[in-house]
C-alpha cells in the first residue's frame, strides 16, 4: 500500500533510521532543545515535520502533496572535528540513499533539500538533513 499521509511517511522513515545498517537511536527530546550532554545518546536522532511545501489538486479528491521532513542526528566526541565531520556527512548521504530507496518501495518520492554539520555544545556535533517527500494525498472525507 502506498503511503498517503505524512504520518505514514514519518513512520516509514523512522523504521529505516532504526533498522540495519543505520541503527540510529530515537531521541526522547528535541535535539535542538537539549542543553545537557547527559540527556542525549550518541547517534540519537530527532525527526520533525518541516511543513507543507506544496499542494496541487489533481481532481477526484486527490492532491499531489510535497512536505518537508527535518532530521537531526547527534554525535558525541567532537575531538577530531574534521575527520568526524566527514564521517557525519558520509552517514547523512547513507541516510539519504536509504530514504530514497525506501520511499520508492512505499509509494512516495524523497528529494534532498539540504544538509549540514555544526558544533553542538562542547562535546557534540549535530548533523542535519532536510528532505522533501512527494506523495499522493486523498482529500476525500472518511
Amino acid at each position: 500500500m502506498a503511503a498517503e499521509t505524512l504520518v505514514d511517511i514519518l513512520q516509514a522513515i523512522t523504521a529505516v533510521l532504526n533498522a540495519e545498517p543505520l541503527r540510529l537511536v530515537p531521541s526522547r527530546i528535541a535535539l535542538q532543545a537539549a542543553r545537557q550532554s547527559n540527556l542525549v545518546v550518541d547517534r540519537s536522532y530527532w525527526l520533525d515535520d518541516g511543513g507543507l511545501v506544496s499542494n496541487r489538486p489533481m481532481g477526484a479528491h486527490r492532491a499531489a502533496r510535497i512536505d518537508a521532513v527535518d532530521l537531526a542526528v547527534l554525535f558525541r566526541g567532537a575531538f577530531a572535528q574534521e575527520a568526524q565531520r566527514q564521517g557525519i556527512l558520509d552517514l547523512l548521504m547513507q541516510i539519504e540513499r536509504a530514504l530514497i530507496a525506501d520511499g520508492e518501495a512505499q509509494g512516495y518520492h524523497v528529494t534532498l533539500a539540504g544538509h549540514g554539520v555544526k558544533r553542538f555544545g562542547k562535546d557534540h556535533l549535530l548533523g542535519t538533513l532536510r528532505v522533501t517527500v512527494d506523495y499522493d494525498f486523498s482529500e476525500a472525507t472518511p
